[in-house]
């Protein structure tokens, strides 16, 4: 006989439903203008007055040009978002200079594994940068 999961996999497309793969945010950079995009990951920082949130998985953070408050989404929640490239990445700008569009945003139960946090401290040198009068 069949497998219980393959009967219900058979039921479910069956019915028209539609399985995604999601984009890990690091590819985010190499993919082509246009191409659509399945993000899953975590908020990490929601603006409401900006209208963005920022979001990331095991690979990075992505930027999301979305108003959170009316998308319903909060700090700590796992979400999907599907949008579509608009922009090439920039590296002097890093992860803001990627543009998503069409963006809908929806509730995850995926389990996303966030990486460890950087260290930082108030004994932290902060190193003056050569080309720029920017502190690193």
């Amino acid at each position: 006989g069949l497998l219980p999961g393959a009967v219900i996999l058979a039921a479910a497309i069956g019915r028209g439903a539609v399985f995604f793969q999601h984009t890990p945010i690091r590819d985010l950079r190499a993919l082509p203008m246009h191409s659509a995009v399945h993000l899953v990951g975590v908020v990490t920082y929601a603006d409401g007055p900006g209208n963005r949130f920022w979001m990331e998985d095991e690979t990075g953070a992505a930027l999301i040009p979305l108003n959170p408050e009316g998308a319903g989404v909060h700090a700590g929640e796992t979400v999907a978002v599907d949008a579509s490239k608009a922009s090439s990445y920039d590296a002097a700008v890093g992860p803001a200079s990627l543009v998503l569009d069409a963006t809908r945003v929806h509730p995850s139960a995926a389990q996303v594994k966030l990486p460890p946090p950087y260290p930082v401290t108030q004994a932290s040198p902060r190193r003056r940068s050569r080309t720029a009068s920017a502190w690193r």
